[in-house]
């Protein structure tokens, strides 16, 4: 989900305009153009967005607007890239500790918990066995 809207990300603004719901349904375009594959719903869509927020990979900007962390993602030059930091950096200000926040710090404070991914690794793969070379 987060390459789906760093891919939106207006050119020299960190920022992408998608509403949950232009998410969800951008997303299950590109599911509909692989066989078998999942589509996503809403509220998975909403999950994600608030572990994304809590990782701070992107912050809410307001108005169905995603501030993504252009320490991780951004387009455009490095100079407007400077330029975003110091807005972001700006907002921040009244922070406790500024350099623990977004965007300085990524990742979660503390997992209290393990999270599983569906690999579907018990599925049966409807590709071919690749075939060993041998020289």
């Amino acid at each position: 989900m987060f390459l789906f809207v760093a891919g939106g990300q207006t050119r020299e603004t960190g920022i992408a305009e998608y509403t949950q719901q232009e998410i969800t349904d951008g997303l299950n375009e590109l599911a509909a153009k692989k066989p078998g594959a999942k589509k996503i719903t809403r509220p998975t869509v909403n999950r994600a967005i608030h572990a994304l927020c809590d990782y701070k990979w992107i912050e809410s900007a307001g108005n169905g607007r995603i501030r993504l962390n252009v320490t991780l993602w951004f387009r455009g030059s490095s100079t407007s890239q400077r330029g975003v930091l110091a807005e972001i950096e700006e907002a921040h200000q009244d922070e406790e500790n500024p350099a623990r926040v977004f965007p300085h710090r990524i990742g979660p404070e503390l997992v209290h918990h393990q999270e599983e991914l569906d690999l579907n690794l018990d599925e049966e793969s409807s590709e071919p066995p690749r075939k060993r070379r041998t020289g």
